[in-house]
């Protein structure tokens, strides 16, 4: 959830209820009376429905937050090394803003759901040492964060699948976006597909580890 911005109070409640919509309307945020509920009158929607979820809203025990920060992969070699190091470290640092945006807001312990960068092996293990850092210096914070979840696992078929029904999935099994799989797929003559496992996966494996401690 981005941080609001601008000076005056109203407005910086109406952008935060809008950054974290429609969590901030099912988690009781928003009142009958709040900012948001009249841009969402002044949008076609009736008062009952608004007053609906004020009266059954309920806030669940844990937030989920998703955020997939993205970062520059870089070249090879030592300065290109520490530039991927550097990027990771801004990535993370953007999960993190989002994190504690979403804990002030709700007030609730966080589970980072679904994050992932990085387009090369070298990237994504940049970028799960990066993470490790973060949720160490928001414990060191007592932020109450619960758990770190990598998405994909595996390589996953685009969304443009959609648009071209003719052509093999494997068609649309590639890198970019948030495809940033822990495990590449690489199709085999039989038809199956094989996970081959990304310099990541042990990486992420000590991230997991050094949490459950």
């Amino acid at each position: 959830m981005p941080p609001a911005s601008g000076s005056d109070p109203v407005r910086r409640e109406l952008l935060r209820a809008a950054a974290a919509y429609p969590a901030s309307l099912a988690y009781g945020k928003v009142t009958t009376e709040h900012p948001l509920a009249g841009f969402l009158r002044n949008h076609g929607v009736h008062e009952a429905e608004i007053a609906w979820f004020a009266k059954r809203c309920g806030k669940p025990d844990i937030l989920g937050c998703n955020c997939y920060p993205g970062m520059r992969s870089g070249g090879s070699g030592a300065k290109d090394a520490d530039s991927v190091a550097q990027a990771a470290r801004e990535a993370a640092q953007r999960v993190k803003g989002a994190i504690l945006e979403g804990r002030s807001y709700f007030n609730l312990p966080v589970y980072l759901t679904e994050t992932s960068a990085g387009d090369t092996g070298e990237a994504k293990v940049a970028y799960i040492n990066a993470l490790a850092e973060m949720v160490q210096d928001l414990h060191r914070q007592k932020v109450p964060l619960v758990g770190v979840n990598w998405w994909p696992r595996f390589e996953t078929i685009q969304w443009d699948y959609r648009d071209k029904p003719d052509r093999p999935l494997v068609d649309f099994i590639y890198p970019g976006g948030w495809n940033n799989g822990l495990y590449k797929i690489r199709p085999q003559p039989d038809g199956d597909l094989k996970r081959v496992p990304t310099r990541a996966v042990q990486a992420y494996q000590r991230l997991l580890c050094h949490e459950s401690r």
